[in-house]
């Protein structure tokens, strides 16, 4: 599938009430889904929290309002180890590991 690979951030616009927001790496797909990746260096599985999953509905609500995309929106962690399963981790929908990116 044909795939188009960005980085995106934003400056607050307190008009739209947009805080300044900064996505790592953005893949748009062209069965219109957005993956916008956050990266997440461990030594040891990461825990997602409460606070992350703010953060990443914050990121989305800034780019959807800038961009004014209609695709759909995939909040994708990409991590070096294994999140640990917890009432937050089922709100990504989807998690990429070192093992993922580097499996033979």
């Amino acid at each position: 599938m044909s795939t188009d690979v960005n980085a995106w951030q934003c400056l607050p616009d307190e008009k739209l009430g947009i805080q300044g927001s900064q996505i790592d790496l953005m893949l748009v797909r062209k069965d219109q889904i957005i993956n916008l990746c956050e990266m997440k260096y461990t030594e040891a599985s990461f825990s997602v929290t409460s606070g992350f999953i703010m953060e990443m509905n914050t990121k989305i609500q800034s780019f959807k309002a800038k961009s004014k995309t209609n695709y759909a929106i995939h909040s994708t962690l990409v991590t070096t180890y294994p999140v640990v399963q917890n009432e937050y981790s089922a709100d990504l929908q989807a998690i990429i590991t070192a093992e993922d990116l580097f499996a033979k």
